[in-house]
């Protein structure tokens, strides 16, 4: 009987000792790329503006990538309302220049705020470029939030672009 007991006693000591040295291992990460700092901006117009009358965001971060289609990705805008409540817009995808746009419709006289929230992102820069000769190879674009842009929205509209009619003839 000690002959069919011993290699099972073996065997479970063995994986004893494996899952003990798998424990035991310190959790390594075998690349770390640089780390770049970002900075998140955010801009309304017109300011300041009617209610009900459409707002253009201009937002993103001021680095760019290294070609279409490539853009950031997960950008949210923080709304702060003028009776204290706040909404979240996004998420956004930027175009290669770091930048993009949206439509916000104010629904009340008062400062709304608004802040954008750029997500940490690894980015790969597989070709170097003149115009950023020491980008090259994966760099992590560290988070960061915007400055809380202040937007003014008053009861009186603005006027709108005066109409031009087309024309009749060549």
């Amino acid at each position: 009987m000690n002959k069919n007991k011993t290699p099972i006693a073996i065997a479970l000591i063995l994986m004893a000792a494996v899952a003990v040295s798998f424990i035991s291992l310190p959790a390594t990460n075998a690349q770390t790329y640089p780390e770049k700092k970002t900075y998140a901006y955010i801009i309304a117009q017109p300011n300041p503006v009617g209610v009900g009358q459409p707002v253009k965001l201009l937002f993103g971060i001021t680095d760019y990538l290294n070609q279409y289609p490539d853009g950031w990705t997960g950008i949210t805008i923080t709304v702060e309302t003028p009776d204290g409540k706040t909404e979240t817009l996004g998420p956004y995808k930027t175009d290669a220049t770091g930048t993009t746009g949206a439509t916000y419709v104010p629904n009340r006289v008062g400062t709304y705020y608004f802040q954008v929230h750029f997500p940490r992102q690894l980015y790969n820069w597989t070709v170097r470029t003149s115009r950023a000769p020491t980008l090259f190879g994966p760099i992590w674009y560290a988070a960061s939030d915007s400055e809380k842009y202040a937007l003014t929205v008053q009861e009186e509209p603005l006027p709108g672009f005066p109409g031009v009619p087309l024309p009749t003839e060549y």
